[in-house]
């Protein structure tokens, strides 16, 4: 059994340290699945919270035989997908775009030349390439987590990072 697996089950008895561990190690993963997904920074945060609320809630349900990494990202992908889905539902917000904080937007200021870089980037070679620089997923990992084949998220990896050092070329 895993490290991961380990404390779930412990989380699974009630362990409160055991499911800070978790966070530690997974909360950057999938912080940046969510972000990845649903590209707004403050709705990828509450995924984040929602998930491990649920792993907390529902560890005692996890399979020790099963890799609790991907147990956890689904959880985190489940979650993304719903909130698309009531998105969707719910038409266009009528309040118009929030307001950013100061360091909020401060940092989009920063990080404006890689949102621009990234948004050439057709959606599902960003979304490849965030979750294999940014969080650290492995191709197969994310073939999973997309439904793909590992060779399309490998093409399509090379391709994003293919047209990203284009973009840099160029500026």
């Amino acid at each position: 059994m895993d490290d991961i697996n380990r404390l779930l089950a412990k989380a699974g008895r009630g362990d409160g340290a055991a499911l800070e561990s978790l966070y530690r190690q997974l909360g950057n993963g999938v912080y940046c699945l969510a972000l990845s997904i649903l590209g707004e920074k403050g709705a990828a945060e509450d995924v984040l919270q929602e998930t491990f609320v649920r792993v907390w809630t529902m560890a005692h349900t996890h399979s020790p035989g099963k890799s609790g990494r991907s147990w956890i990202l689904a959880i985190a992908r489940n979650l993304c997908l719903d909130r698309l889905r009531a998105a969707q539902n719910a038409g266009p917000s009528k309040e118009g775009e929030e307001e950013r904080s100061g360091s909020e937007a401060l940092s989009f200021v920063d990080n404006l030349e890689l949102k621009d870089a990234l948004g050439k980037l057709e959606e599902q070679a960003r979304k490849i390439v965030v979750l294999h620089l940014a969080a650290g997923f492995k191709f197969r990992e994310i073939a999973a987590l997309l439904g793909e084949k590992q060779s399309r998220v490998q093409r399509a990896y090379y391709a994003g990072v293919e047209q990203l050092s284009a973009y840099y070329t160029i500026q």
